[in-house]
């Protein structure tokens, strides 16, 4: 679609001071992660909703192997880290929002190089109001910059989101060295064939 091919045009593009006043030459600045915040429309019906997760899987795969031929800043495309938020208390309350929602916390739980943050404690309304977004804010940056430090824990704790996090409980979000999650393995099967 006309959207994808606008945001694969951007990531193809170097990185500019209209994306960050600190990449003044090519090459200064790289793609580093994603963050995903989308699904209330797929909760409308249930044929969106019942294949939100694989449309949610191929666009992440794919999300990761254009920001990697653009900005090869980690060593495979899969490392590339995402952020998923969660739907909302309002989003889930649609036709089929839960079921959007549990696909996005089954991605979650499949993706060793990907976390999530839950809203549903932010805001009952149709928008997220102010306070609701300075504390989404928070939490995004929180969680991104925990996934891409070399400090990123083993385990991120409740506490550390300040909220539950989304996935297998006790689970960092980080695999271990030399081992791929059920995607990685996936995706490489993909670009081999």
């Amino acid at each position: 679609s006309n959207y994808w091919n606008d945001l694969v045009e951007t990531i193809q593009r170097p990185l500019d001071t209209k994306i960050h006043k600190d990449c003044v030459n090519p090459g200064d600045c790289a793609w580093q992660g994603i963050v995903w915040f989308q699904g209330e429309n797929d909760g409308i019906a249930l044929d969106t909703a019942e294949s939100y997760h694989d449309h949610l899987r191929q666009l992440v795969s794919d999300l990761r192997q254009e920001l990697h031929k653009a900005s090869p800043y980690y060593d495979h495309a899969y490392q590339n880290p995402v952020v998923i938020v969660g739907m909302g208390a309002w989003a889930q309350s649609m036709p089929y929002g839960k079921v959007v929602y549990q696909a996005q916390a089954d991605y979650l739980s499949k993706d060793d190089y990907a976390g999530g943050i839950p809203t549903d404690d932010l805001s009952s309304f149709y928008h997220y109001d102010a306070a609701s977004l300075l504390i989404l804010g928070h939490r995004v940056a929180t969680t991104l910059q925990l996934m891409m430090t070399s400090e990123y824990p083993d385990n991120i704790t409740a506490k550390d989101m300040e909220s539950e996090w989304m996935g297998p409980e006790g689970d960092s979000g980080k695999a271990e060295e030399g081992k791929e999650d059920e995607y990685q393995r996936a995706d490489k099967d993909q670009n081999e064939a």
